[in-house]
């Protein structure tokens, strides 16, 4: 398998990288769980990464009830994330949930298989009890009356420039500049408030624009000289098309601005099951696999430094 995004696989230009980045997300139709990749007990091979073997102390933790095998719901395609290996097929997949999520299950000696599902059907899916996890969704605290959450990224705010621009490295250098953003939106409401209370005199135009499309071709055609946007599609996008736009890396905000983790959920009655993720998750930081994962597909840059419960800050 080509470990290069799903974009270059199917030879998808700029409008369609930029409707993939768009903030809302199509639901798709439920597929046909795929088979699992390999036995518990051989453990489980990731391209680019190797072998994954079972933590005993890990697989210790894992609930009796789960050790047949982890029935996972996610939203696919929801590239980088998680994606169909190729159009048409419904059962197999990449994307760096599906790595991440393969070596958890196998530090616990349990397999997975994952399904399609749209996004409002995650949480109802998982309190009907048609699957045991759910990923690709934020950890909020309003979701947490429901679920329980291992948080396994970290994803903010990140500026994007013009490929070659190198006077812009963090968001004070906005200030008296023009930053597209779409209207309405958590990132327009990052620079609006960060314009007024540090930007003084010097004010940035912040320019609104209807979606994501629009606000990226202003910034690319030069009609403004930043943009903000969700750090894990700027690091997309700055891969895709590095001949045309460049996410700019902010020491300060390595997540991103404003960042939120995003979680592996599990129903509140099943703590047990949550806590063995947890356990399986940190061995796979301990030993550095978890950030081969990230770096193999470009996004070490919002992966975590301990696995964590409930972390959500808002």
């Amino acid at each position: 398998m080509n470990t290069k995004s799903t974009l270059q696989r199917r030879g998808i230009g700029f409008a369609a990288a930029a409707a993939v980045v768009a903030l809302g997300l199509a639901a798709c139709a439920p597929a046909e769980p795929a088979e699992p990749k390999e036995s518990a007990a051989a453990g489980v091979s990731i391209e680019e990464i190797g072998l994954i073997e079972v933590d005993e102390s890990a697989a210790a933790l894992l609930p009796e009830r789960y050790q047949g095998g982890l029935q996972i719901a996610s939203t696919i395609p929801h590239p980088p994330f998680i994606d169909f290996i190729e159009p048409g097929v419904t059962d197999k997949f990449v994307g760096v949930d599906y790595d991440l999520l393969s070596a958890i299950g196998a530090r616990m000696g349990t397999t997975i298989t994952y399904n399609a599902m749209p996004f409002d059907g995650l949480i109802p899916g998982l309190q009907a009890g048609n699957f045991d996890v759910i990923t690709g969704l934020a950890d909020l605290k309003s979701r947490q009356e429901t679920v329980t959450f291992v948080d396994y990224s970290k994803t903010g705010a990140a500026i994007m420039v013009r490929a070659g621009e190198t006077s812009i490295k963090l968001l004070d250098d906005l200030c008296g500049k023009n930053v597209a953003a779409v209207k309405g939106t958590t990132l327009q409401q990052i620079l609006v408030d960060f314009s007024a209370t540090s930007c003084g005199s010097s004010p940035m135009n912040i320019i609104e624009y209807p979606d994501e499309a629009a606000s990226l071709q202003s910034l690319i055609s030069g009609a403004s000289d930043a943009l903000l946007t969700a750090k894990v599609n700027a690091l997309m996008l700055a891969k895709e098309l590095s001949d045309k736009l460049a996410a700019v890396e902010d020491p300060n905000a390595r997540n991103g601005y404003k960042a939120n983790p995003n979680g592996i959920g599990v129903l509140n009655e099943n703590a047990d099951l949550a806590e063995a993720i947890r356990a399986a998750m940190q061995t796979l930081i301990d030993d550095g696999t978890y950030m081969k994962i990230y770096e193999k597909w470009g996004l070490g840059s919002i992966g975590v430094e301990s696995a964590v419960i409930n972390g959500a800050i808002n």
